[in-house]
């Protein structure tokens, strides 16, 4: 699952703490990018924010 928002790490830590699991140990305040790697969610900072998105893998999309 993929979410944009203003602040990747922000939302990222905030998500950690709801759902018990650690936000990846190589994420740091300011990066563009933060993972919950154990929910399989990842944070993309991007300037218009606050979208959400569900992608498949390749596998979960053959029919």
């Amino acid at each position: 699952m993929r979410i944009d928002c203003h602040d990747a790490y922000a939302l990222a830590s905030f998500w950690s703490q709801v759902l018990g699991q650690p936000v990846h140990e190589e994420c740091r305040p300011g990066d563009p990018e933060a993972l919950i790697e154990g929910a399989g969610v990842l944070f993309i900072a991007v300037p218009e924010g606050n979208e959400f998105r569900v992608e498949r893998s390749a596998a979960e999309r053959v029919v």
